[in-house]
């Protein structure tokens, strides 16, 4: 018997949106979801990881569609008290979304590969970062690099 893998790379919230699109007519067995890791971040001490959480909220059903990223039903306590003591509050976090950034600061510390990590809520699905190493994005253009 043979399988069809269906691959599919997801960043941001199109990339979402396409996995989502995916998953509701290939079989879980045969879609592998590819996760841009490239435009993580450190923020906190937590490690943020804004497409990777946009695509496990959206295949869980937990989107916020309003925002177009982070949980449905979100609160801000959390953001509201950090801003209150003059805290960096350029980035918004959710009180719901720091959960799985606190457990992947925790899991960094561990040995097992970021795609041996099982942190998402929801249904099951195949989903792998694209890397195992920290990447971060950069550009270059006219002599000059920006990056992460």
């Amino acid at each position: 018997m043979s399988r069809d893998l269906v691959v599919a790379l997801s960043g941001g919230i199109g990339g979402a949106k396409l996995a989502l699109g995916l998953s509701r007519i290939v079989e879980p067995d045969n879609l592998l979801v590819v996760a841009n890791v490239g435009d993580d971040f450190e923020h906190l001490g937590l490690h943020i990881s804004p497409d990777t959480d946009t695509l496990m909220y959206t295949l869980a059903g937990l989107d916020n569609a309003k925002l177009g990223w982070g949980r449905r039903d979100e609160t801000w306590s959390f953001m509201e008290a950090l801003k209150g003591l003059g805290g960096e509050s350029w980035f918004q976090l959710g009180d719901r979304d720091v959960r799985p950034d606190g457990r992947r600061a925790d899991q960094s510390a561990e040995p097992e590969p970021w795609s041996g990590w099982r942190g998402s809520p929801g249904r099951r699905r195949s989903r792998r970062p694209w890397a195992d190493d920290r990447a971060r994005a950069a550009v270059a253009g006219r002599g000059r690099r920006r990056g992460r």
